[in-house]
């Protein structure tokens, strides 16, 4: 099971580097938002948001040194979280060791 998501992660990376690059050759095409909502636009919205609370906890000046930390945390126990709602797999922040990681980290 985790060798399929690990997987779709490159499968996903690949294709986001893609599209990274023909952006860079149409510099213009870049910045211009896509006319339906993608993949990169909830991840772009989410990451936003994150941001933004970080932002209005922290403040500005340390919100652009702790935000990589932060948010890369909370994304973490998301996924993990969301893992133990599919039926028939525990969550990771179930076991100690994992939540034990996380403080020691």
């Amino acid at each position: 099971m985790t060798a399929v998501l690990c997987g779709l992660v490159l499968i996903f990376a690949a294709l986001a580097t893609l599209k990274l690059k023909a952006a860079e050759r149409a510099p213009d095409q870049g910045f211009i938002p896509e006319d339906r909502l993608t993949l990169r636009n909830v991840f772009e919205i989410l990451f936003e948001k994150v941001y933004g609370l970080a932002e209005s906890v922290m403040g500005p000046d340390v919100t652009v040194k702790y935000f990589p930390v932060v948010a890369a945390l909370f994304f973490f126990i998301l996924v993990c979280n969301l893992i133990g709602l599919v039926p028939g797999f525990l969550p990771p922040t179930e076991n100690l060791n994992t939540t034990f990681a996380i403080a020691i980290f």
